[in-house]
């Protein structure tokens, strides 16, 4: 899905990879729009992430609660990741 094009620079017209040289496709730059599929999965994975993060420093300060929570944080939102996927491909 593309949201707009934005004419190239000169330096970009002039740096263009085609071996044929200059074209007016390589002029545009397409810039791609998250859907909110996307939205929704970068924001579980963003969780996960920040969850199995939060294991380390856990484990660093000695903190069995936190551990635990934060191992269950993880299971919780790649489940929930994976039923929100599960259910958008039907």
């Amino acid at each position: 899905m593309t949201a707009f094009q934005l004419d190239a620079t000169p330096q970009e017209k002039a740096l263009s990879h085609s071996p044929i040289g200059y074209n007016e496709n390589s002029a545009c730059k397409e810039v791609e729009v998250m859907t909110r599929y996307q939205l929704v999965t970068l924001g579980f994975a963003i969780g996960v992430a920040a969850s199995l993060i939060s294991v380390g420093i856990s484990i660093g300060e000695r903190s069995v609660a936190g551990i635990v929570l934060s191992l269950m944080a993880a299971t919780l939102l790649m489940g929930a990741g994976f039923r929100y996927k599960r259910k958008h491909q039907r």
